[in-house]
């Protein structure tokens, strides 16, 4: 007897035993999705210090990725806020808000010159910032800010010199720059509950001018010997050690979020040399999460502050489009009672358009997904 296909599966769906056999295996693959997404919920949850095991509280750092503020529409929204950061970062001011410590790199430099040190770059690409800036940082718990990366010799040593100048008048704290290479390879150190935290900051994606000297001022340079010296340093005078690098293998590639073998490279040199924690930037994008030796390494931060517009102004295939691509960065929640016991807890964010006024959002369940895969690798890891 021939049977034609229809016939065959007919038989094969409404056959009774079938019938019970696929509802039995349908309820095991429900049981297994709902039963996996809790499990994948609760291992990956941030776990939250309370209390440390000397009976303190924890010192909360929140750090945050590039801030290009720039005198464009960035800078204007804060004017046009009133230098009030929670109307520009809305509930994600309250991370900030509710930490001991502020921690973040100025993608620029803070001066009123207007003389652009020669990049053959448009004139939107030299970073600048009004030093009314400090303005809005005064909202901000114990603010350190990084100028260790690319933009900070953008107005050349005038730039680094104004910004020495009107930093020393505030309460920001700064790391990555100095009247000399001791000052700019020096340990920002704020202490919180007899906690002391050490900040450091370097870069390599600079001229060789610009980088600080003995006798000059200038950037601190990212290289194997300064990190080994200035965290060692940092070490002996400080409980938990936070590295800053701005680097990149090519800053023209596309954003991945995966790191290069620079960022890499660095990343974990700096953690075998003694640092706690390492955060980068210059990508302008979340990329992973890894723990190494007794360290966790966050690869980048991402851009924080930025004008979404920016990267829509170049067709694909420009040679300026790769390095307008912003796509959203994040903040990163450090609760530390010492080098053995801490956590942390990571936030995608994005800057967007609403109803014409530039304001923070929180960025999309995909890249909160990855956040979360990441956390539960290095879980594994620790086992």
């Amino acid at each position: 007897m021939n049977l034609t296909l229809m016939q065959i599966l007919r038989k094969i769906f409404f056959n009774k035993n079938t019938t019970q056999l696929l509802l039995f295996a349908g309820g095991i693959l429900v049981f297994g999705i709902v039963g996996g997404y809790f499990y994948f919920q609760k291992a990956t949850a941030p776990r939250v210090i309370e209390i440390c095991e000397s009976g303190k509280r924890p010192v909360s750092v929140a750090l945050a990725g590039d801030l290009l503020i720039g005198g464009r529409k960035v800078w204007r929204q804060i004017v046009d806020d009133n230098y009030d950061p929670e109307k520009l970062l809305g509930e994600t001011y309250a991370n900030f808000k509710n930490s001991d410590i502020t921690f973040a790199n100025f993608e620029g430099i803070i001066t009123e010159s207007t003389t652009i040190r020669e990049k053959n770059l448009p004139s939107s690409f030299s970073l600048r910032t009004d030093p009314r800036i400090a303005n809005f940082f005064s909202h901000f718990p114990r603010p350190v800010l990084s100028f260790a990366n690319n933009h900070s010799a953008d107005f050349g040593f005038t730039g680094i010199n104004d910004t020495l100048k009107i930093l020393k008048n505030t309460s920001i704290g700064y790391v990555g720059i100095g009247r000399n290479s001791v000052e700019a390879l020096a340990p920002r150190i704020v202490e919180i509950n007899g906690v002391r935290i050490a900040f450091l900051a370097f870069t390599d994606l600079l001229p060789e001018e610009y980088y600080a000297t003995t006798t000059k001022e200038g950037i601190a340079r990212l290289s194997p010997e300064n990190l080994e010296g200035a965290i060692k340093k940092a070490r002996e005078v400080s409980d938990f050690v936070i590295v800053y690098i701005h680097t990149a293998d090519d800053v023209h590639a596309a954003p991945s979020r995966v790191p290069d073998d620079r960022e890499r490279l660095f990343s974990r040199l700096a953690i075998t040399e003694g640092a706690d924690v390492v955060v980068g930037g210059q990508p302008h994008i979340l990329q992973q999460v890894e723990k190494f030796g007794n360290g966790m390494i966050f690869y980048s931060l991402g851009i924080f502050l930025y004008d979404p517009a920016v990267s829509s102004r170049y067709p694909a295939g420009h040679p300026l489009f790769n390095g307008t691509q912003f796509k959203g960065g994040g903040i990163l929640r450090l609760a530390i009672c010492d080098r053995e016991q801490y956590e942390y807890e990571l936030i995608p964010t994005r800057m967007a358009y609403l109803d014409g006024q530039l304001r923070m959002q929180s960025d999309s369940p995909v890249v909160y997904f990855f956040t979360r895969v990441w956390r539960l690798g290095c879980e594994w890891q620790l086992r």
